[in-house]
């Protein structure tokens, strides 16, 4: 890599500069304004040479630099141990526990630290996407420009990017989306091509379960009681508003008139009405966009734009994307088996990052309806029963089996991933009146939509309505399944149950992967519990 960075020096630090945006993040400090005071702490590990300092993280709590990381152009510089890390070695995405993180490399495993502050680290996995893209041959043309194309995208950038209190598409907050996705009333649907232009965050203290999200299609928001679901085709007008200690604006359809005051962000608000203003003068049929299709000639199975599109470098999506690339490129993969995985993979990554998709008020898995029942059956045990028609299938599972995940554990990487996200006793908690939980499901092309129901007494209800906790559990239990369930679709296609694809032990798995991409590092599917 340090070859090829420095051929194309301004590509690699505006790539840099473009994932880490405009917004001013707690700790890192980004070429050309890096303060000198920041070099000079960095100097006591980092003897970085002629080597051009493009991003510092300051991991102290004074500010002296003294502690972190910094990225140059040639190489990793870590403190914690005085490493030096050529940054054409790194081969996967970092993985951290409560401390520390790793890295697989060439040489082997890298240490390198956690950053102590939520918005820090994220920034700090973020440029590891960045490094890995250029490893990974994904051009740095190939990952810029508007994720939006059309007239949607085209008025974002003209109002938009780089607005004050705003977070657009290449720096969106992972942490606090997902805190968003927990409250917001609706969320995006990934599979249709929905995506989140911007982010605006209007707690105090950075939770992010607060604001809004604007994405190429409506406007989503939650503020303390009240909720927004506006698609941008029902506007009829934008227009200024009144707000006590806030600034505010409206808007109006056919049906409704909706007042947003944001008082965090208040900066913000001239912007978006601004865009939305302008994205109300379009015909209402040009007012939805599209992400920009995954295929092409040079790239014929996707994998290739995925990787230069992904929200964030999470290791297990680029484990499968690496994975998927070796199958279909020798032709043990059939093309429509390998699509049919990219546009899951697709799902899995954004869900990973960003949220569970919904389509209405279905949630939405990268999984098969059959392998999402035979992920849960290894946790559940059998099902009590199974109904349905030919759209929407239910399939019931008790939750007073006492045991069950115990001996899932011990038979089944599944088990493993469950108890280290929820716990031995998450089954049977003391107190709980839940009886059994209820799969509802119908099929949506390459995902499938799901709701988790759960009977107290004779009231059957969504289970988050009923016992938060809960349902919190059991989508935990549902998301360590999806990485798995995809793991063995790419590495054995569609022909096995999946019961005998979670039932492998991580070892044998490990093999059969590592013959396909020599030096893959799958540990991150397999978390300790």
């Amino acid at each position: 890599m340090a070859g090829s960075v420095l051929s194309r020096m301004p590509s690699f630090l505006e790539m840099l500069q473009s994932t880490l945006g405009n917004q001013e993040i707690t700790g890192v400090h980004v070429a050309p304004s890096i303060p000198p005071k920041k070099l000079a702490g960095v100097s006591r590990y980092a003897s970085y040479g002629q080597e051009a300092p493009l991003v510092v993280f300051d991991n102290t709590t004074f500010g002296s630099a003294k502690s972190g990381a910094l990225i140059t152009s040639h190489a990793l510089y870590v403190s914690k141990i005085q490493a030096r890390y050529p940054l054409e070695i790194i081969r996967a995405a970092p993985i951290f526990d409560d401390l520390d993180g790793w890295l697989t490399t060439q040489a082997g495993k890298a240490k390198i630290p956690k950053m102590l502050m939520d918005d820090t680290q994220e920034a700090w996995e973020r440029v590891f996407g960045v490094i890995l893209s250029i490893n990974m041959g994904v051009t740095a043309d190939s990952s810029s420009g508007p994720v939006t194309a059309g007239p949607i995208g085209e008025i974002f950038e003209r109002t938009l990017a780089g607005a004050p209190k705003v977070f657009s598409q290449a720096q969106l907050p992972r942490q606090k989306l997902l805190n968003a996705s927990a409250k917001f009333p609706d969320w995006c649907d990934w599979p249709a091509g929905e995506r989140i232009l911007a982010y605006i965050d209007e707690t105090t203290f950075g939770k992010g379960d607060e604001g809004l999200i604007l994405t190429d299609r409506r406007l989503i928001g939650h503020i303390t009681s009240d909720d927004w679901n506006i698609p941008y085709a029902a506007i009829t007008s934008v227009t200024p508003g009144k707000a006590v200690m806030a600034e505010a604006f409206v808007v109006t359809t056919a049906t409704s008139s909706s007042k947003i005051a944001l008082a965090t962000a208040s900066e913000a608000v001239t912007p978006i009405g601004q865009f939305l203003h302008a994205v109300s003068t379009l015909p209402p049929d040009q007012r939805c966009s599209q992400a920009p299709p995954l295929t092409s000639e040079a790239d014929p199975f996707g994998v290739a734009t995925l990787l230069s599109r992904l929200p964030a470098p999470e290791p297990r999506v680029i484990s499968l994307l690496q994975l998927l690339r070796a199958q279909a490129e020798s032709g043990r993969a059939p093309r429509e088996q390998a699509l049919d995985l990219v546009a899951r993979i697709d799902l899995l990554a954004h869900t990973l990052a960003l949220g569970r998709g919904a389509r209405g008020p279905w949630l939405l898995s990268p999984l098969h309806g059959d392998d999402l029942v035979g992920a849960l059956e290894t946790i559940l045990g059998p099902p009590l029963a199974v109904g349905g028609d030919q759209t929407t299938r239910t399939v019931d599972f008790s939750l007073e089996r006492r045991g069950s995940v115990g001996r899932a554990a011990v038979s089944s990487a599944i088990g493993l991933a469950a108890l280290a996200v929820v716990g031995v006793g998450w089954v049977s908690t003391p107190g709980r009146t839940v009886r059994f939980v209820r799969l509802s499901m119908t099929h949506h092309g390459t995902a499938t939509g799901f709701i988790p129901l759960g009977q107290s007494g004779t009231d059957l209800a969504p289970l988050w309505e009923i016992d938060e906790a809960l349902s919190e559990q059991v989508l935990s239990v549902v998301e360590s399944s999806e990485a798995l369930g995809l793991l063995g679709r790419v590495l054995w296609g569609w022909g096995t149950p999946i019961q005998a694809l979670l039932d492998q032990p991580a070892a044998q798995i490990g093999q059969h992967a590592a013959a396909l991409v020599p030096g893959i590092d799958l540990s991150s599917f397999y978390p300790e519990s």
